[in-house]
């Protein structure tokens, strides 16, 4: 399961969740970048839409 951060949250939002589904449930929740200030925040959806793709591709190759 893949789950993206809520507007202007986090994924911790999702660790709950993670463990409800259990250890035998992959669960990945996809941070976008800038968040915390280490970068600049992607502002258009299409550039987190390409980051969020880039690292589902990293974890699940097509």
């Amino acid at each position: 399961m893949f789950c993206v951060d809520p507007v202007g949250g986090n994924v911790l939002c999702y660790a709950q969740l993670a463990r409800y589904l259990g250890n035998n449930q992959p669960f990945y929740g996809l941070q976008s970048p800038g968040l915390f200030g280490e970068s600049e925040p992607l502002t258009r959806i299409e550039d987190m839409a390409s980051c969020y793709i880039e690292a589902l591709q990293t974890i699940q190759p097509v």
